[in-house]
């Protein structure tokens, strides 16, 4: 084969290997990343953003762009391979064609399709920023034919389905699995401790809003044993008592009984003097336990609000939920008021622990690394204590789940107030 030959055979291949990984590249990379690239004004940022601008023509463009490649390449193969297995024309044509076919499809395969879709899988952002020019080029180049191919498509679509194709918007976006693969690449970005002990606690802050979404109002709420409210009936100087008592600056007001709450009060309304509790009550939204936190979040914001009531399947009340409690799920702990200032955990000794009931599991274990089990059934060390005990115990009984023996200290009619925990391992 001739030198021009030879240039226009690895010329082929190379135009195969790069329209292979550059599709693949641009199904796998993270668009936010594409778009953070394009405001650094990088030139590869600028470029890419371009070309994906009408994603479907530069996908078109590629294919054709292989296509072309791939027919070059089996022309000039055949020249290549005839003066090697012209040996084989004893045994027939059908074998010298099923040898060139073999030798041909396994290299462009290695060559043209594995090796640069696995370097592209691998690194599919900076495959594209390192092949931004040369993509962009053949993107101009066969523009035309791409936009011509696309128009046959499409009329071949509308007269077989008789349906009109939708026309791509002209930006792409950025989903939820971008926003994550982003935070993970963060997060493998190490340079100090000081600097990982800051930035991972901003990825955490970062994980929990995209998990936002995932988290129901039932995981979060104040339950309804207790929310401190006041019966509309009662008089003036008894709200005034309950928020001297309480310290809260809000206190939902309910009708013959919690399941009824018809809004709330401000403390800051006492101030006008008030003959009954209902001529200050503010209205308070209900929502079901079963809505999602950033859903409510977002009502919140918009809506300038603070408070909701949570109700249950049977429309009775479940519990309250304040922003300060969906914030916490973003941000941690934060000292809300309606959260109880009394809740104890506490470390007694190396093996003994005391508990308030309402003591999440989850947070015990993650403060001293117990290893309490968790599940979905129960949340609170009442819960895992009610699960295994199914009536509510006594003050002073002993019950023994696994390798921890839990005291009974402090309970009410309905439930277990306070705990002493023993790891008897």
């Amino acid at each position: 084969m001739s030198l021009e030959g030879t240039i226009l055979f690895l010329a082929a291949v190379a135009m195969s290997a790069l329209c292979s990984g550059v599709e693949l590249a641009y199904m796998s990379a993270n668009r936010l990343r594409i778009e953070i690239d394009r405001d650094k004004r990088s030139i590869s940022g600028r470029i890419i953003q371009r070309y994906l601008r009408n994603p479907g023509l530069f996908i078109a463009s590629i294919l054709v762009g292989n296509n072309v490649a791939l027919v070059v390449y089996g022309m000039m193969m055949n020249r290549l391979l005839d003066p090697l297995v012209a040996g084989l024309a004893v045994y027939g044509d059908t074998v010298v064609l099923v040898a060139e076919t073999l030798i041909s499809t396994l290299c462009i395969l290695l060559v043209g399709e594995f090796l640069p879709k696995v370097l592209s899988k691998m690194h599919p952002n900076g495959f594209l920023r390192f092949f931004a020019v040369p993509s962009y080029f053949l993107y101009v180049v066969f523009y035309p034919l791409s936009l011509f191919m696309s128009w046959v498509s499409q009329t071949l679509i509308r007269a077989i389905t008789r349906q009109e194709v939708l026309a791509e918007g002209s930006e792409f976006t950025f989903g939820r699995t971008d926003l994550n693969l982003l935070v993970e690449q963060a997060a493998m970005q190490k340079d100090d401790e000081e600097a990982d002990a800051h930035n991972e606690h901003e990825l955490r802050i970062f994980r929990n809003v995209l998990d936002l979404d995932n988290v129901k109002l039932r995981d979060c709420l104040v339950p309804r044993m207790d929310i401190e409210a006041v019966d509309v009936k009662s008089s003036v100087g008894d709200l005034q008592r309950l928020f001297v008592e309480t310290q809260f600056s809000r206190i939902p007001v309910y009708e013959s009984s919690v399941d009824n709450i018809i809004g709330y009060v401000n403390a800051k309304s006492l101030f006008s003097r008030p003959k009954t509790i209902r001529e200050v009550v503010l209205p308070l939204p209900y929502v079901p336990e079963s809505m999602k936190a950033g859903t409510l979040l977002t009502q919140f914001i918009k809506n300038s609000l603070s408070m909701a009531i949570v109700v249950d399947e049977f429309g009775g009340t479940a519990g309250l939920v304040t922003i300060e409690d969906l914030l916490e799920e973003i941000l941690g702990e934060i000292n809300d008021e309606h959260d109880l200032s009394t809740l104890v955990i506490k470390k007694l000794d190396e093996k003994t622990y005391r508990f308030s009931g309402r003591a999440e599991v989850a947070e015990i274990n993650e403060q001293y690394g117990i290893g309490i089990p968790e599940s979905e059934s129960y949340d609170t060390i009442a819960g895992f204590i009610l699960h295994y005990q199914p009536e509510i115990p006594s003050v002073g009984d002993e019950i023994e789940i696994e390798n921890f023996k839990f005291c009974i200290e402090r309970v009410d009619a309905s439930r277990i107030r306070l705990v002493r925990m023993e790891i008897t391992d």
